[in-house]
């Protein structure tokens, strides 16, 4: 097979998470100011030399979620997770090489069987997962799980709105026992689900102002 040529300015794929996901976050971070304490860790993390992408990461690693809008009402999706036993946004572990927004696809596709969901494209950016920005952007701790080896440590999770084609919908059943839709105003409102009450916040405001008559 011949060797593949990278053109210049190309960003070798092993790298190419690293790279979009510091773009990325510097974007948001100039959005969302008030963030970058909470944040720190992710920083640190893109700035370490070890893969960021690679869940054997310590003592942090990105993922990605996905907020899955009902198709004609404000309700997310959520998941019954079957290991840790909780309500949560469908997501989960980048796969290596992959950007935030393209593993936020493909676990809401996997866990979800959600098909043709539209991204909300709240900055302006288009769909480009390069470029795309998140709504949200967490950092969270999961606790050690020793039967699988794997000591506690931390998610640095990218978040992406979008609204689901229809409610058509199966779960993954190794890894997701059940589905739910939930009005949004609920999880706006209160912590109902550790770590979404700020992203539930800002995709109300979202939608309230995508509403609100123009002047």
């Amino acid at each position: 097979m011949a060797r593949r040529e990278i053109s210049r300015g190309a960003v070798p794929r092993p790298d190419r998470a690293r790279h979009a996901a510091s773009a990325l976050l510097a974007r948001y971070l100039a959005r969302f100011p008030h963030e970058a304490e909470a944040l720190r860790p992710l920083a640190a993390q893109l700035a370490a030399p070890a893969p960021p992408d690679d869940r054997r990461t310590l003592p942090g690693h990105l993922t990605a979620a996905a907020l899955l809008l009902h198709p004609a009402r404000d309700e997310l999706l959520l998941v019954r997770h079957r290991v840790l036993g909780r309500w949560l946004q469908p997501g989960g572990h980048l796969e290596r090489g992959e950007l935030p927004l393209e593993a936020a696809r493909r676990e809401a596709r996997e866990e979800t069987g959600a098909r043709d969901a539209v991204l909300l494209d709240w900055a302006g950016d288009g769909a480009d997962p390069a470029r795309a920005l998140p709504l949200d952007i967490d950092v969270h701790a999961i606790p050690a799980r020793p039967a699988r080896d794997e000591p506690a440590h931390l998610h640095l999770d990218f978040r992406y709105a979008f609204r689901l084609a229809d409610d058509a919908l199966v779960h993954q059943a190794d890894e997701v026992d059940a589905l739910r839709f939930v009005p949004l105003h609920e999880l706006a409102a209160r912590d109902a689900v550790p770590g979404l009450t700020r992203a539930a916040r800002k995709l109300a405001d979202l939608l309230r102002d995508a509403r609100a008559p123009r002047r």
